[in-house]
């Protein structure tokens, strides 16, 4: 990851163009903000049809630690054994 950051923010930087209409601000690997940016973009997807460096990051470890999971034979769907553990887990995460 420490060595895909650097990069990020040097490509980013590369594209920007100060005199558009509305200019755009390098971004490179976070945590927040690229999710959010995401789920904008699947609001949005046919006024901007290309997803930007954050939203890519996004689908694509979402996309990969799935595809990694099902190479490795580890990929199951987990359920609730009952009503009551599904309510403490609620709980929990609230």
């Amino acid at each position: 990851m420490g060595a895909a950051l650097l990069p990020g923010w040097a490509l980013t930087g590369l594209a920007v163009d100060e005199f558009a209409a509305r200019p755009l601000q390098p971004v490179s690997l976070t945590y927040i903000r690229p999710t959010g940016d995401a789920l904008e973009w699947l609001q949005r997807f046919t006024a901007e049809p290309v997803p930007s460096f954050g939203v890519s990051s996004v689908f694509g470890a979402l996309f990969g630690a799935g595809a990694a999971a099902v190479t490795m034979g580890r990929f199951r769907l987990i359920g609730f054994f009952d009503t009551g553990d599904m309510i403490r887990n609620l709980c929990g995460a609230a």
